[in-house]
């Protein structure tokens, strides 16, 4: 890897140094030689002092490399702002930019990783949602087919059993006629039970609540051979106003008049002027 003017400076430095201390070493020793007596009698004065001389030159050059290998790491810290001795946090443009780069490319593969899981997802809930809607609306269809088919069968019903002469209206079905003459109300209870109308034999007198619920002032019927108008719900005929109920009033028997929506009572035994209209639960 190529490196800096600076740390190829700092480097040289570092050797010159170390020169330095084997130089200033060996002064050391051949200082010490030169002491010795068995030296000084093999060499001539002339030859010793040329020898100190020399020794002494090394000596100051090792000196002199000494300082600039000291020099070298203070000029890399003024010119750095990083004391000696510590590493080097220098970073190239090239190893900055592989960084950048790798860190980008990885943070890219898992943003399109999370990006892939999280449309998985909603694609999931997305077919999930329209199965949901398609069994809700499959559903509707057959509820609303049941409804129709079960309309269709209580109109069928309905006209059929009116043919009869029967009334379906509401979770009771009536006599679309009264009996036609007074009665009092145990031959009005009678009558009831001996019934056969549509085909059913569980006829019986309506209670003053049940007849109260027949009473209509928006729908006017003429009572036949009589000078009075009824107010009941369609299709009923009327033979006579008041019709007697099973409801009893103390010792009376009450009775209920659609000419004018009020209710009277009478003795049980006696005619009163009252009809008396069947009525069963629709059981079906």
């Amino acid at each position: 890897m190529p490196i800096g003017p600076l740390d190829a400076a700092l480097r040289v430095s570092t050797l010159i140094g170390l020169a330095a201390l084997v130089a200033a070493f060996l002064f050391l020793v051949s200082r010490q030689i030169l002491r010795l007596n068995i030296f000084r009698k093999l060499t001539s004065d002339a030859t010793l002092d040329l020898l100190k001389h020399m020794i002494n030159r090394l000596f100051l050059l090792a000196l002199l490399a000494m300082v600039l290998a000291f020099l070298g790491p203070l000029v890399r810290w003024a010119v750095t702002n990083q004391p000696p001795g510590l590493p080097s946090f220098e970073t190239t443009p090239s190893k900055i930019d592989s960084v950048v780069v790798g860190t980008a490319l990885r943070g890219d593969s898992t943003g399109v990783r999370d990006q892939g899981v999280k449309e998985e997802e909603l694609e999931r809930r997305r077919e999930e949602l329209m199965v949901t809607r398609r069994a809700a609306n499959e559903a509707a269809v057959r509820v609303s087919a049941a409804a129709e088919r079960l309309r269709l069968a209580q109109e069928s019903r309905a006209q059929r059993l009116l043919a009869q002469g029967v009334v379906i209206r509401g979770d009771l079905i009536w006599t679309r006629r009264d009996n036609g003459q007074d009665v009092n109300q145990f031959e009005a209870r009678s009558y009831c039970e001996t019934c056969r109308l549509g085909g059913f034999e569980d006829w019986r007198m309506p209670t003053i609540e049940e007849l109260r619920g027949l009473y209509d002032p928006g729908n006017v019927v003429q009572v036949k051979n009589i000078a009075f108008d009824a107010y009941i719900a369609s299709p009923f005929e009327v033979s006579f106003p008041c019709c007697i109920s099973s409801t009893m009033h103390g010792s009376s028997a009450l009775y209920f008049c659609f000419n004018n929506g009020q209710e009277g009572w009478g003795p049980p035994m006696e005619r009163s002027g009252g009809r008396v209209r069947c009525v069963r639960s629709d059981a079906r």
